[in-house]
């Protein structure tokens, strides 16, 4: 996926500035780890149904339906996560000598800037151009106070949007590609005293003021002479015969004005300069436009149009000609007004309104419809479902509950980086079968496992962003990948380019796991190292509570680039072990006996039960006459595994005279009342 142009590079890197401003020496942070974060909050995201806080714990709980989230194995500690999560919301430089201590969104502006220019330097839009409204919700103080050292954490001014599902809160002006639905521009609506402030306010007022600053990197000028013609969607806020005249006069004004050679491929020679073309879905800007009467002239099919043509006088003598288009939709009436396109019939849609009366037929008619119309149906919908996948399927606004408004508006343009990453991933690489969740699935993996420190130090190809490798591109899910880590992992280990693959976690992150805290590294113990074994980590992909590969975690003995690394190249060239624990002989009592509760039985037994054995310990002790011949044979048998696995261990003179019938193993039981005693 197109990580590198999805995400805001230049922001990542201003808030690494930032935070090691604020941290101290010893807890500096990198663009790796911050990266790291910003992939915690999308994963945290995907996992609504657990309270934050508890996203790091490793053990079921009762009625729990799936595993312990067990979210530490992907590289953000808990410890490190509250720590880092605060400094977020401080994106501006400690002295505030890089802020305008008057300007009220002085605190949360960096996102907006940033996302501007990131946009505006790698993405080159499609022939359509779409524009629309978007929402940050917010709800709490509201009110910055000029001067350095104010409180940042109140949202400077509230809009309240009343037709929008979440009304309250920062609204935004964007413009989208109208192909891909990759955002391009974002303006946030900032309120009267700032908007007089704004270029274009004077001429135009605030409406189309701010269209012409979001599609100023879209003019054809002296700077960029060959900038392509584009078609421009607006909803009806954007609208207008005004906006339209507008939008005309100030980019033929631009490019004309200075006399630059420019293409008339698709202009007549007195709009040599324009390369913009508005059209739009017009409801309540009809100053200068009847649109009633043209409504009058409709059928009243559902598919039915009527056009109208005008032509209006700008301010150089020189005419724009407009059209508009009003088309039945069911019961309603859409008026479209357009400076291109065309009337003539195009591709029939479907709509909610044209179903047949009859229930049992299964059939819907697909209206007709003008081509301009198609033109609108492909660009109208791009930011709305937009922030259908943002707001809501990913909701990572609610996630995260702060009373830090700069910290709500980096989640919120987070939200727009990996809509806009996924977007561009289905249109440049055609893949219609992704889904969304899938999609935010493998960008929080891509972020929490990046490689952008490796690559920074040289240790990595710049190509290689992350580590595919271990990357679960699948649809299981990140909580149950995290949860399954250590549960599933048989002896046989899984190659590396299956499921969740090859991580170093530690010993104490294995559910199960009871042996001891450090074990020899098995890729040192492979290549011959003598010297400094000991690790306290382990291959997630190779470990269960009975099996583990002990492994360093980043650098070993062994070469370069380290254990891990050659781990993951190479899965089945090293040995894992089974970890000895030690195990404690116990007794049971032999059958008949009934042995009572709260007495110790003898755990050992005096020298008639027969011979020493080498080495001071106690000798086999004989059956008793009551233990069948099966009990028997089954009771040396596991006696000689027991002396099998105790080669080389330290010895003891612990006993095995009673051994349980079931198990074959001995038991460590509370006296037997009429045990062993009785029956010798």
């Amino acid at each position: 996926m197109l990580f590198h142009v999805g995400l805001c590079d230049n922001l990542l890197l201003k808030c690494v500035g930032w935070h090691n401003e604020r941290l101290p020496p010893n807890k500096q942070t990198t663009a790796g780890e911050l990266l790291r974060m910003w992939g915690s909050y999308a994963a945290l995201a995907l996992h609504p149904g657990e309270p934050v806080k508890t996203m790091w714990r490793r053990d079921a709980r009762p009625g729990d339906l799936f595993p312990p989230p067990a979210f530490g194995l992907h590289g953000v500690t808990k410890t490190r996560w509250e720590e880092l999560k605060p400094y977020q919301g401080l994106m501006f430089s400690k002295d505030e000598d890089d802020l305008d201590s008057s300007y009220p969104w002085r605190y949360s502006c960096a996102p907006i800037v940033c996302y501007n220019d990131t946009r505006e330097m790698l993405i080159v839009p499609s022939w359509a151009l779409t524009e629309d409204e978007e929402m940050a919700l917010w709800l709490g103080d509201e009110g910055v106070v000029e001067g350095a050292g104010a409180n940042p954490k109140p949202i400077p001014k509230t809009s309240y949007v009343e037709r929008k599902p979440d009304p309250l809160g920062a609204e935004f002006k964007t413009v989208a590609d109208g192909e891909s639905g990759c955002g391009l521009r974002a303006e946030v609506q900032e309120g009267s005293p700032e908007h007089e402030k704004q270029q274009y306010f004077d001429e135009y007022g605030h409406t189309i003021a701010t269209q012409l600053r979001m599609l100023e990197p879209y003019f054809r000028t002296t700077t960029n002479p060959s900038m392509p013609d584009r078609a421009l969607y607006g909803d009806s806020w954007f609208t207008g015969v005004k906006s339209l005249e507008a939008i005309h006069w100030e980019v033929r004004d631009v490019c004309v004005a200075r006399t630059v050679p420019f293409p008339t491929a698709h202009s007549s020679p007195d709009q040599s300069g324009k390369c913009l073309w508005p059209y739009g879905d017009l409801k309540t800007n009809t100053a200068r436009f009847d649109k009633e009467k043209l409504a009058q002239h409709v059928g009243i099919n559902s598919g039915d149009w009527a056009t109208a043509t005008s032509e209006v006088e700008l301010p150089d003598g020189s005419k724009l000609q407009l059209f508009a288009c009003a088309h039945r939709r069911g019961g309603e009436i859409h008026t479209f007004l357009c400076t291109c396109g065309c009337t003539t019939l195009g591709v029939p849609q479907r709509h909610k309104d044209d179903e047949l009366a009859s229930s049992d037929s299964g059939y819907i008619l697909c209206r007709k419809c003008p081509k301009c119309c198609n033109d609108a149906t492909l660009s109208q919908p791009k930011i709305d479902m937009n922030n259908k996948m943002r707001q809501f399927e990913l909701a990572m606004e609610r996630r995260f509950r702060t009373e830090s408004w700069p910290f709500r508006c980096f989640i919120y343009f987070l939200g727009k980086m990996l809509v806009d990453t996924f977007r561009l991933h289905v249109y440049i690489n055609k893949d219609k079968d992704l889904t969304w969740r899938a999609a935010v699935k493998r960008m929080a993996y891509a972020m929490l496992h990046n490689n952008r420190d490796k690559i920074d130090d040289g240790d990595c190809p710049a190509t290689e962003l992350f580590d595919t490798t271990a990357s679960p591109f699948n649809e299981v899910s990140v909580s149950s990948t995290l949860g399954r880590l250590g549960e599933h992992a048989a002896p046989g280990r899984r190659h590396a380019k299956t499921e969740c693959g090859h991580l170093a976690v530690p010993l104490s992150e294995v559910p199960g796991y009871s042996g001891s805290v450090q074990q020899n590294c098995a890729v040192c113990v492979a290549n011959g190292v003598k010297t400094k074994l000991k690790t306290s980590y382990c291959c997630s992909c190779c470990a269960s509570k009975d099996y583990i590969l002990p492994i360093h975690q980043r650098a070993g003995k062994f070469g370069q680039p380290g254990c891990m690394a050659a781990h993951v190249a190479d899965p089945l060239a090293h040995k894992g072990i089974r970890p000895k624990v030690k195990k404690t002989p116990v007794a049971t009592p032999a059958p008949g006996d009934s042995p009572a509760k709260g007495t110790r039985s003898q755990a050992r037994t005096t020298g008639s039960t027969g011979g020493s054995r080498a080495g001071g310990r106690s000798s086999r002790p004989a059956r008793s006459q009551s233990v069948p011949a099966s009990r028997q044979g089954r009771a040396r048998s596991r006696l000689d595994e027991i002396d099998e696995e105790d080669e080389g261990e330290e010895e003891d003179d612990e006993d095995y005279s009673n051994l349980d019938e079931d198990s074959g193993e001995a038991q460590d039981s509370e006296t037997g009342g009429q045990g062993s005693e009785d029956d010798d």
